[in-house]
C-alpha cells in the first residue's frame, strides 16, 4: 500500500510540476462556465417553445400598441410575445454561436511556453473536458472571452426587464 501511495505522490507532484494554480483554476473555470452555459441554454431554448407556444395561441387576441409609454395602434398580445421569443431566441443564438470565446482553459505553466508539460497533454485534457484550451495564455488565460459572456447575461437581463415592462 505504501508502494502505491508513494508511486501516486510522485506522479502527481510530477504532472504539477512546472505548472501554475491557474492552469488548475482557469481549466476549471471553462468547465464550470461550459456547464453553466449548457444549463441556460436548456432554460433559454425551454421559455422559446413556451413563448412560441403562447404567441400562436394569443395570435388574434387584441391588445392596444403602445410607442414611447403612449398608446398606439392596435395589435396583438401573440405579436408582442413573438417579439419576447425573437429577442430570446437571439440571446440563445449568441451564446450558442460564441461560448467557445469564455469555455477557454490552458495547462501551459507558469508563462505559458509549455515547458514541463507539453501541448500535447493540453490538447489531450481539452477533448477529455470538452474545452477549448487557449492558443496563446500567460499566467491565466485572456479574460476578453468572459467579458462576451457578461454582455450576453446582461442583455438577456435587460430583455427580461422589458417584457417585465411590457406586462406592467
Amino acid at each position: 500500500r505504501m508502494a502505491i501511495e508513494s508511486a501516486c505522490a510522485s506522479t502527481l507532484a510530477a504532472l504539477h510540476a512546472g505548472l501554475t494554480s491557474y492552469d488548475i483554476e482557469d481549466t476549471a473555470l471553462a468547465l464550470r462556465l461550459k456547464i453553466s452555459t449548457d444549463y441556460i441554454l436548456i432554460g433559454l431554448g425551454e421559455l422559446t417553445n413556451a413563448l412560441k407556444q403562447r404567441a400562436r395561441e394569443f395570435k388574434n387576441s387584441p391588445q392596444i400598441g403602445r410607442t414611447h409609454l403612449q398608446h398606439a395602434e392596435p395589435i396583438t398580445f401573440g405579436l408582442k410575445i413573438l417579439s419576447w421569443y425573437h429577442s430570446v431566441l437571439l440571446h440563445r443564438r449568441f451564446l450558442m454561436r460564441n461560448r467557445k470565446m469564455w469555455e477557454v482553459g490552458k495547462i501551459s505553466g507558469a508563462v505559458g511556453t509549455h515547458t514541463h508539460l507539453s501541448p500535447e497533454i493540453e490538447e489531450a485534457v481539452g477533448k477529455i473536458l470538452q474545452v477549448e484550451m487557449a492558443n496563446v495564455s500567460s499566467q491565466i488565460v485572456s479574460r476578453e472571452g468572459l467579458a462576451y459572456l457578461m454582455a450576453g447575461l446582461s442583455n438577456i437581463a435587460s430583455s427580461i426587464e422589458k417584457f417585465a415592462g411590457d406586462i406592467e
